[in-house]
């Protein structure tokens, strides 16, 4: 029972920290369209990024948080029919998919409108890397038929902790995206 207790604890975080990730981009992704001037299409490493190309990116990351809650289900029901293989394939599918995540993380020019609040986002798509990053050790352990060791559960608390402040934080980033309307 422990070994099904603390899975769904890690798939409910992770998930939770993906929908947001996916969810909120996406309407800062629109916001940028409505609000951005023109802007040089050049994306070259001192000139800021058109609204189109960062949208885009931004986008991805709605498209990335997607595959993962899928690839998170998958692994949820192979450890459940304990299908050792198809769990660690599922883990090695996200662990592929979050470094996705870099190509929003990496944008160092954002149209001008967007800069301040962009260090925000990024910050938070960070955290949630960094957060599903540590938990795919534990997810290894739990495919393997492991159990957690009382470590292990401390570590995993105490990255819930810190997810849900910066969840907060990614909130209250994408509330300012929402006021650039």
């Amino acid at each position: 029972m422990k070994f099904k207790s603390k899975a769904a604890i890690i798939m409910t975080a992770i998930i939770m920290s993906v929908s947001m990730a996916g969810c909120g981009n996406n309407d800062a992704a629109a916001n940028v369209e409505t609000q951005s001037e023109s802007v040089s299409d050049s994306s070259s490493a001192d000139e800021s990024l058109s609204k189109s190309e960062y949208i885009e990116k931004a986008e991805k990351i709605n498209t990335i948080s997607t595959d993962i809650a899928s690839a998170m289900v998958s692994w949820q029901t192979s450890v459940q029919n304990g299908d050792k293989d198809a769990a660690l394939e599922s883990i090695s599918q996200m662990r592929e998919l979050v470094n996705e995540y870099d190509d929003f993380i990496s944008i160092k020019n954002p149209p001008e409108e967007a800069k301040e609040v962009h260090e925000k986002l990024v910050s938070g798509v960070s955290g949630i890397k960094s957060f599903m990053l540590s938990t795919f050790d534990l997810m290894t352990k739990i495919s393997n038929g492991e159990a957690l060791t009382e470590d292990d559960t401390a570590k995993l608390n105490e990255s819930v902790q810190k997810l849900q402040t910066e969840m907060t934080d990614l909130t209250q980033a994408l509330e300012e995206f929402e006021a650039l309307k």
